[in-house]
């Protein structure tokens, strides 16, 4: 692990975003971030209700949630519009030994990323992916990655604005 200051201890020269006030999630957002995640849930369970479990059993624990503001190698922020927490982002770096194929590597993943239905388009997203992108950077990784599934069509297309690239295409086969 580099040791690099917490986002917490925001940088100055940190990029800004037009009117979008990136800021660290802290342990009285739970309520919020619980919100936010039960409405993006509720989005992928509606598309792939096969495969995901209902946003009400599928709620995050308030334990987990320090846990993760409590780790150097978690980044939890948000963005609030008129005092609701309109998006959040929680990104994990990670180094990987390398292996017979891959080479070592330093990255960031982006575990979990919402905008709130009411707020999108207002480049909440995008600001959101720009702070991790600096935070990455500051840390010395290599690479900043993220999933998303393929009816997600609008991520997608912001994702690939921004200069993501598609690296693997996982396939599934039902065997209803």
């Amino acid at each position: 692990m580099v040791d690099q200051p917490r986002e917490r201890d925001a940088h100055p020269t940190a990029p800004a975003e037009a009117a979008v006030t990136v800021r660290s999630l802290h342990r009285d957002d739970f309520t919020s971030y619980a919100a936010l995640l039960w409405e993006g849930d509720r989005v992928h369970y509606d598309a792939l209700p096969e495969l995901l479990w209902p946003p009400d059993e599928a709620r995050p624990s308030e334990e987990d949630f320090c846990a993760f503001l409590d780790d150097a190698d978690v980044l939890m922020i948000g963005t609030d519009v008129d005092g609701t927490l309109a998006g959040m982002v929680r990104a994990t770096y990670r180094e990987r030994a390398g292996s017979r194929l891959h080479m070592p590597s330093r990255s960031v993943k982006v575990d979990d990323l919402i905008v709130g239905v009411s707020f999108r388009r207002r480049g909440i997203a995008r600001a959101l992916l720009t702070r991790v992108e600096y935070w990455a950077r500051g840390r010395r990784a290599q690479s900043v990655e993220l999933r998303v599934y393929a009816f997600n069509v609008t991520a997608r297309e912001l994702y690939e604005q921004l200069g993501y690239r598609a690296l693997l295409h996982q396939m599934t086969l039902p065997l209803d």
